[in-house]
């Protein structure tokens, strides 16, 4: 079982964590370059993430966030038919990860608590 992790920061740490002590492998893309934003990052996340499931494809994908980044792997999870979950968290203010925030809310296949036993059994069922 492979998962691909797209997120930043303390909750995707331990949940990555959490996944490799379940024996999922978990890979985890790198951000943004630094400085870029909006549609310049959305547009090459899609790109970099679509080489990266290419090459070695992942049985799912779990965004931990609203990032550009989540928004392109939701993207590219979704053309390549590979499931997608969202770890559920609280909902961002007015502004473009709003945006992100309700389009990944509405494309993932579900919304899972930001646990990595709840995370790993619906990775093992994918």
């Amino acid at each position: 079982m492979r998962a691909l992790i797209v997120g930043d920061g303390e909750r995707a740490d331990r949940l990555a964590a959490g996944l490799e002590r379940a024996g999922i492998e978990v890979e985890r893309p790198g951000g943004a370059p630094p400085g870029e934003g909006g549609i310049a990052a959305l547009a090459g996340g899609i790109v970099a993430l679509e080489r990266l499931l290419a090459d070695r494809p992942a049985n799912a994908v779990v965004l931990e966030g609203d990032s550009d980044a989540a928004l392109a792997a939701l993207i590219v999870a979704s053309k390549l038919e590979v499931p997608v979950a969202r770890v559920a968290g609280p909902r961002p203010r007015a502004g473009p990860t709003d945006l992100n925030w309700r389009l990944i809310a509405s494309l993932a296949d579900a919304e899972l608590a930001e646990d990595a036993e709840t995370v790993a059994a619906w990775v093992r069922g994918t």
